[in-house]
């Protein structure tokens, strides 16, 4: 069954038969590839570097990051009221700097410094029984 000259003249027809024109043409033109112009003299030193620093990247796991982390145990409950003054004094030690991880990171930014100020100049208040 074939379609009547008047369907064929329709706008819409005509669109399609003109693709299907444009498309066949473009695949029976041949295509010139020069490969001398899209490729680099050095190509091949760069997929070496770019695998290479690929192979760098590892995963850290929980266990990595906990080690690296040097935290502050507190056991048992905390205990906020004001003891014996002797108790709380313990002798001061030397205070080093740890070189790597996130330890180095907290020790040197300015949040702990600005929090250490702000709790001596606000002391805790005693609640009334």
């Amino acid at each position: 069954m074939s379609l009547s000259a008047r369907v064929k003249n329709m706008k819409f027809m005509r669109m399609a038969d003109e693709t299907e024109a444009k498309q066949e043409k473009l695949q029976s033109t041949p295509k010139l590839t020069d490969l001398s112009e899209w490729k680099l003299p050095v190509a091949d030193m760069i997929r070496q570097r770019s695998k290479a620093r690929r192979n760098k990247i590892r995963r850290v796991g929980y266990t990595q990051v906990y080690q690296m982390v040097d935290l502050m145990r507190v056991s048992g409950r905390r205990n906020n009221a004001s003891g014996p003054a002797e108790a709380e004094v313990e002798p001061e030690e030397p205070k080093t700097e740890p070189k790597i991880g996130l330890t180095a990171l907290r020790a040197n930014s300015s949040f702990v410094k600005r929090k250490e100020q702000d709790d001596d100049d606000f002391p805790m208040k005693k609640r009334k029984k």
